[in-house]
């Protein structure tokens, strides 16, 4: 890294037209930035662009500063890299962002999409946030001009608008996922010394570049940014920490740049939710309670005290204001039924980390249920109130609790979908995935026996806090719910009576009695309960792959032909008469709907996809074991078995999650799950296309 002598001599040497007191201004910034950049990770450390931009200066200045950025990483890239592509020139292409639209991943599995605009200055204007597995099942956040627009989903259907400041340029961790940011950053790494960069040799036929920073600091990161040598922008950047014994474990985030300085659709920051959303404004009105001169302790003791008093004496616009603007419609659905009718004891708050202070405090009183008095011992949350200082408000979510169950339980860590997964945790993921993510398990065993991870039998289950794995072969065939920490998207879960669960699941189940609990298994849905014999609530939940629709054999995939009774050249509406409505229709970013669809598109249904091209199929796609060649073989089965049975006449195309096979004048590519070699998607096409 240069010293701040050369610097110096570096902005002496720029022939602008500012004055000197703005020379001195730009100086003295850079000079800042370069030793801000010495102490902060690669991650999560100073945006440089962001310092210089906080000050009143021209265009001009930052032109100046960007050619600085420049001219220090030539002497670099020189010195230690023999490769013809330089970073700084991907440095100076992500300058002066507009726009980006990105998708962050945890654990290599997809976490929250955003969208973000920003300002000539770099200032932020707007941005959308997706969190959760889809569409339906999404929490949304909107932001502009300091204000904040959260969609939860069902079972809550609630809208929260709150002020949400951001004077000082860094909201709610938003600059983390910044691709400018994560540039400069690494650049700054590599130019101070403490990371070495590189290129890594491409094969024929790849277009972008992959750059692979080591530190030599000590620090146990490794990144690996992907590069596109034409627009000279990021792809892609990959952050893994080696950790746990002998840094055998990698914990990983990612953030993909999906489009850069590019239109956006001003309907993507639009609130349109749905017509029966509940909303809470906590910008237009007064909301919680004043602390005044207690502490934050006594504050939130005395809100909760307050908001219970409220409810038993059914004072519903106290009870609303109490809990930060509820209306009456929310208190109804999610508070009524924990009216008091009883003296309340009240529990110490127990403090939760998060932007602004949060605690969690459990309650023991009666109520009155089905005309009988029992006594709960709910967790409430109680919370700052964003944008409103000393004022705290109870928040609508509200957990049942007992001895069984810790205040950790309490916090709602991700969906169960039956048959599918349970939070990030899928069916048929490997056991070196669970691992990765959950650290080492407290207990392994099958049918009686222990086992360590350095004995693993075929067979065996991984117990962990609140959830446990069914493992065959090295992959989850089945999750385990043990508290109340995941839920179904209609709010049940463990701790849930069995009279709910049939309401919510029907009475299509298969029940199975032993002496101290029972059992309901939905094997159409992938399900089964586990109930209490003696209060019949669910203390368990196993989700499994579900029977009929998987393991029923389709149809024959025939390559360069067909899939089972579809074929390469049929029409879009033969394929929509057969299997209905598609569940997703898409073209490279853009969704479309079957009234506006393009001249090139996807139609994606459960177990298979198709390419379509002027109305007429040109691929299909087969996503499940459900559709099998005539030798057997199909999705599943090993790399090994396909290349024995097809060959080694195909080319061989790598990616950074997965690999391709593509047997061209066969008609046929298998895409290649990059750890455990396995089949993870099959295409077919005809053999005369491009």
């Amino acid at each position: 890294m240069r010293s701040e002598k050369s610097v110096k001599r570096l902005i002496g040497d720029l022939h602008d037209t500012t004055s000197p007191e703005m020379d001195k201004q730009v100086l003295g910034d850079v000079l800042r930035a370069l030793e801000k950049s010495r102490k902060k990770s690669a991650w999560a450390g100073t945006n440089i662009r962001r310092t210089i931009m906080k000050s009143p200066m021209t265009k001009l200045a930052v032109a100046a500063v960007i050619i600085i950025a420049v001219m220090l990483s030539m002497q670099l890239w020189d010195r230690s890299t023999p490769s013809l592509y330089a970073f700084e020139q991907t440095v100076k292409a992500m300058q002066g962002k507009r726009s980006f639209h990105i998708q962050t991943y945890f654990q290599r599995r997809r976490k929250d999409e955003f969208w973000a605009q920003f300002d000539e200055e770099g200032r932020l204007i707007r941005y959308r946030q997706r969190e959760g597995p889809g569409p339906d099942g999404s929490l949304l956040t909107l932001w502009e001009a300091g204000v904040q627009s959260q969609y939860f989903p069902p079972p809550w259907g609630v809208r929260l608008i709150k002020r949400v400041d951001n004077a000082d340029g860094g909201l709610e961790g938003l600059e983390e996922f910044d691709p400018e940011t994560i540039v400069q950053e690494i650049h700054a790494l590599v130019a101070d010394g403490r990371a070495i960069m590189e290129v890594e040799k491409p094969a024929p036929y790849a277009r972008l570049k992959t750059l692979r920073v080591t530190r030599t600091d000590g620090e146990p990161l490794r990144q690996v940014v992907v590069v596109d040598p034409t627009t000279k922008l990021v792809v892609r950047v990959d952050n893994y920490w080696d950790w746990g014994s002998e840094g055998k474990q990698v914990f990983h985030k990612g953030t993909e740049v999906l489009e850069y300085n590019e239109s956006m659709d001003p309907g993507l920051f639009e609130p349109n939710f749905p017509e029966d959303t509940i909303v809470i404004d906590q910008v237009s009105q007064e909301v919680g309670m004043a602390q005044g001169k207690m502490t934050d302790e006594e504050a939130v003791v005395e809100t909760l005290r307050q908001t219970l008093d409220a409810l038993a004496r059914e004072d519903y616009a106290k009870a609303s204001k109490l809990c930060g603007g509820a209306p009456r419609r929310l208190i109804d659905k999610f508070f009524r039924q924990w009216r008091p009718v009883s003296t309340i004891s009240i529990g110490s708050p127990e403090y939760v980390q998060n932007v602004l202070p949060v605690y969690r405090v459990k309650c023991t009183y009666d109520i009155e249920r089905d005309g009988r008095v029992e006594t709960v011992s709910p967790t409430f949350t109680v919370r700052a109130v964003r944008g409103q200082p000393g004022r705290w408000y109870v928040t609508w979510w509200i957990m049942h609790t007992d001895a069984e169950v810790d205040a950790q339980a309490s916090i709602v860590k991700g969906s169960i979908i039956p048959g599918v997964r349970v939070g990030d945790y899928t069916l048929d993921m490997s056991k070196d995935d669970v691992l990765t993510s959950l650290g080492e398990p407290k207990m392994i065993f099958y049918r009686g026996e222990k086992y360590t991870l350095n004995n693993l039998p075929r067979r065996y289950y991984m117990s962990f806090g609140d959830l446990s794995f069914g493992i065959v072969d090295g992959s989850v065939t089945g999750i385990t719910v043990l508290r109340p920490s995941y839920k179904f998207t209609n709010g049940l879960g463990v701790g849930d009576s069995e009279q709910d669960i049939i309401q919510a699941f029907g009475d299509n189940f298969h029940l199975k009695e032993t002496e101290r609990k029972d059992y309901l298994a939905y094997e159409d849905k992938g399900l089964m309960f586990e109930i209490r014999k003696k209060d019949r609530t669910v203390i368990e939940i196993n989700v499994f792959r579900s029977d009929p629709a998987d393991r029923i054999v389709k149809g024959t995939i025939v390559p360069g032909a067909g899939v089972g009774d579809y074929t390469l050249d049929m029409s879009k509406d033969d394929v929509l008469k057969s299997l209905g409505q598609p569940k997703m229709i898409f073209y490279g970013d853009e969704k479309y709907t079957l009234n506006n669809l393009p001249r090139r598109y996807y139609m994606v249904f459960s177990d298979i996809s198709f390419s379509i091209v002027d109305g007429s199929v040109n691929g299909i796609g087969v996503h499940g074991p459900s559709y099998k060649f005539t030798n057997g073989l199909g999705v599943g089965d090993s790399e090994q078995d396909i290349v024995q049975a097809f060959g080694d006449d195909f080319r061989f195309k790598e990616s950074e999650w997965k690999d391709f096979l593509t047997y061209e004048d066969k008609g046929i590519q298998f895409e290649i799950h990059k750890k455990d070699r396995t089949v993870m998607e099959l295409s077919v096409f005809c053999t005369d296309n491009d």
